[in-house]
């Protein structure tokens, strides 16, 4: 065994040379490896996030984090499209037509309101109805299912002949009774209540283009004392 270093034997041992992968090709590899069911929803899901954020959808948890402005009951509050009138707020806990049928231990929050349509088109029940939320707890919804206050939709009446709410005319002016049903049980009976109202502006869908009522926001909001109705 000598001092001298010993090489490993190559002979007969084919040589491999790595051939460079162009930086498109690269690209595409990457690409595909991502492009898995999973990885396009996750990435579908973030351009939806991203282009609501940037046409002012998450417009309303900002403005609803800040102080509003109040209105009074003896005054018209206006938040586009929709001129209001509070006049009245009532609670109940018996049956008073069937569009406000109830259950033991129910209670309904009925708000009266003047509303007119201010805007050149008609204003939709689904857009009239999320104009309105009230501050209580325990509230239900159609199902007598427990509702958040924030996402809890009120019962629209006519109050001209007992039905539900439809589409408002533009200029048209129409008494409604706006009800939230409460579970009695569970709420102590509150001395006023307090109405927040949503404003609607119509735009174009940033999705499809078509036109429509979007970015619910709030606008201003309006305390009632509350009494029994009787």
């Amino acid at each position: 065994m000598s001092g001298e270093e010993t090489k490993p034997d190559t002979t007969g041992t084919d040589t491999v040379e790595e051939t460079p992968v162009p930086p498109l090709l690269r690209f595409v590899m990457l690409f595909k490896d991502l492009a898995k069911p999973t990885n396009l929803f996750v990435i579908a899901g973030l351009l939806v996030v991203g282009m609501v954020a940037l046409t002012g959808g998450l417009k309303q948890v900002d403005t609803a984090e800040k102080d509003l402005p109040t209105a009074q009951p003896s005054v018209t509050a206006t938040a586009g499209p929709l001129a209001v009138w509070f006049k009245s707020a009532k609670w109940t806990d018996k049956t008073l037509i069937p569009l406000l049928s109830l259950k033991p231990g129910e209670r309904y929050l009925i708000v009266s309101v003047e509303v007119t349509n201010q805007f050149r088109l008609p204003v939709g029940a689904p857009v009239l109805k999320e104009s309105f939320r009230i501050d209580a707890t325990n509230l239900l919804d159609s199902l007598g299912s427990p509702a958040t206050a924030a996402k809890a939709d009120p019962v629209v009446v006519r109050i001209s002949d007992s039905v539900s709410g439809a589409a408002m005319q533009p200029g048209l002016t129409m008494p409604l009774a706006l009800a939230w049903k409460q579970d009695a049980k569970a709420a102590e009976l509150p001395k006023s209540v307090t109405i927040t109202i949503n404003s609607h502006v119509w735009r174009a869908s940033s999705l499809d283009g078509h036109d429509f009522w979007a970015d619910s926001t709030p606008a201003l909001t309006i305390t009632l004392p509350l009494t029994e109705y009787t």
